[in-house]
């Protein structure tokens, strides 16, 4: 039996994954993780482009799972800081 709820891996166009934009904005201001999913995606068009739609999906996980450790760091860091200024 099928479940009637199914995983969105696709945006509205059908064609960019979607679920990045949720990853990044809990590491990154507003503005700014608007800006890092667009350049994201800019690029995964490109990408899907000029070569096949799995390695545009490989290369735009790969480049949201290595920007994890990073971005989890740094706001870790900034934490502590507040923490141990006040």
């Amino acid at each position: 039996m099928r479940s009637r709820w199914k995983c969105h891996v696709w945006s509205l166009e059908g064609k960019r994954p979607n679920g990045a934009e949720y990853i990044f904005c809990i590491f990154l201001a507003p503005e700014t993780c608007e800006a890092v999913v667009g350049d994201l995606e800019e690029r995964f068009d490109i990408i899907a482009a000029n070569t096949t739609m799995n390695r545009a999906l490989l290369w735009y996980w790969r480049q949201v799972i290595t920007s994890l450790a990073p971005l989890a760091s740094a706001r870790i860091q900034m934490a502590l800081c507040r923490r141990i200024g006040s």
